[in-house]
């Protein structure tokens, strides 16, 4: 069939009118359903007017510390990093120069502006601040809701910043103080650092009389949220920075004659870094988190520090085997300065604090310390496989001692490094914050790659240090 010109002009008249008819219907349906109220979802006018929703958000701030400033990016957890291989005493290691590239720039300060680690922690920071003024300025407002209960996650949130911002103060001297949800502004750097710290000090005496406080040594749950210990413990670090030592004493002597802290035993030493030590009296503030098999992977693996982990172990491809204690493979990352450890060794012997940081080769490969004594009475997960009948320490039955002399284990080719050797490593191996099999693992996140020790972030010892340190820069001693 053939069609004029004209004749086809007129068909496709036709069906361009039918087609925008129903477009035109079907759009008209579309925007009836569009009018129809969205579910489940809270108007965020009306959302902060109760206890529920106060807790809500507090919840939120813990959540935003775990997950920014302790939790895990990519590869790496920045703040631990940042925070421990900024020191002399610690080297980055690795496979080789070129393994674990992004800690070896910053170990050894080759890392220019681009640089991600540090970016992460500064984000990290004001990621959690954003949280606490999310909570704070809608409880604060004019007409706002109020009870003790909101008073209370007010003063939580309020300690929780200010650790942000004197955090940020020490390492970045003069950052932002942002007291509030920003909206076009941006936000400028403070004239001081002490103009900082002075504020942290202020806003921990705001919040001190909303807090709870620890019943007593043994309360260990107090140490997972804000407390009067931990505004104290806040208060007196930014005071000492901030040079005001009668300030500092103040705050840090209440928090000492409170009797609700106290120095583990030094046998016990090894556990503040542990989850055996999760809320022992030592601890003033630790952030947790618990595995829960309802989280997705990537959350439970990213809340995990499943990286330091991977990373502070031993590397277990360059080893014929390795003792029980070592929960994965390892990345041979975090290796301890040979110069230091020597003195530390010369200093404490086989002290408690010593023997709960690094171990002498001796005592990683057969068990025995400088003075001829075993130490798998105080460690008794640095066995091999090999002293362990049919070379399984799963069974758990261990050999007798006369069939595994000192001589036996120094010619068994099972224990140690193989040819390939471990690349940044001296004579000692620190083991103080890798995560023990059987210990501090969760087998379900990472393939056992994970800890589940609560997040390092105050402890008792170190206000004492910073409470001496105010006692001999005050006038009133």
């Amino acid at each position: 069939m053939f069609l004029s010109n004209s004749q086809e002009v007129m068909i496709m008249k036709k069906y361009i009118v039918a087609i925008t008819a129903i477009c035109a219907l079907l759009f008209s349906a579309c925007s009836k359903q569009l009018d129809i109220p969205q579910k489940g979802v809270v108007a965020y006018e009306t959302y902060y007017t109760s206890d529920e929703a106060a807790e809500a958000a507090l919840v939120n701030v813990y959540a935003q510390m775990v997950q920014n400033v302790y939790g895990s990016v990519g590869n790496w957890n920045p703040y631990f990093f940042m925070m421990n291989y900024s020191a002399d005493d610690v080297f980055a290691a690795g496979k080789n120069k070129d393994d674990h590239l992004d800690v070896r720039l910053f170990n050894e300060y080759r890392y220019d502006a681009s640089y991600s680690i540090i970016k992460n922690v500064y984000t990290s920071l004001y990621q959690t601040i954003y949280a606490c003024n999310l909570l704070i300025d809608n409880f604060t407002k004019e007409g706002a809701y109020s009870s003790s209960v909101v008073d209370r996650c007010i003063a939580e949130a309020r300690v929780v910043r200010a650790w942000c911002h004197m955090t940020a103060a020490l390492l970045w001297q003069c950052p932002p103080l942002v007291d509030h949800c920003l909206t076009d502004e941006d936000p400028t750097n403070v004239e001081s650092q002490k103009f900082l710290l002075d504020w942290c000090i202020k806003e921990c005496e705001t919040a001190l009389p909303n807090l709870r406080e620890r019943t007593s040594t043994l309360d260990k749950d107090a140490t997972t949220y804000v407390t009067k210990g931990f505004a104290q413990f806040v208060a007196g670090k930014s005071a000492v920075f901030a040079n005001e030592m009668d300030v500092a004493r103040k705050y840090l002597g209440d928090l000492i004659n409170s009797g609700k802290y106290a120095l583990v035993p030094g046998e016990r030493w090894w556990e503040n870094f542990h989850t055996p030590g999760d809320g022992n009296e030592e601890k003033i503030f630790e952030p947790n988190w618990i595995y829960d098999a309802n989280n997705s992977s990537g959350d439970n693996t990213s809340r995990s520090k499943w990286n330091q982990n991977n990373t502070l172990n031993w590397r277990g491809k360059n080893m014929n085997s390795w003792p029980v204690c070592q929960a994965t493979t390892g990345w041979n990352g975090g290796a301890i300065n040979g110069y230091f450890a020597d003195k530390f060794l010369a200093h404490d012997g086989n002290g408690p604090r010593r023997m709960g940081t690094f171990f002498t080769a001796d005592e990683w490969l057969y068990g025995i310390d400088s003075d001829g004594n075993e130490i798998f009475d105080k460690f008794p997960w640095m066995r091999w496989d090999s002293d362990y009948v049919g070379n399984n320490h799963t069974s758990g039955q261990l050999k007798p001692a006369s069939e595994w002399t000192l001589a036996d284990k120094k010619k068994d080719k099972t224990r140690g490094m193989n040819a390939n050797g471990f690349f940044g490593r001296t004579y000692y191996m620190n083991w103080k914050f890798m995560s023990l099999n059987g210990i501090d693992v969760v087998p379900e996140v990472s393939s056992g790659a994970s800890n589940q020790s609560n997040s390092k972030c105050a402890r008792y010892a170190e206000a004492l240090l910073l409470y001496a340190e105010a006692c001999i820069g005050s006038e009133a001693v």
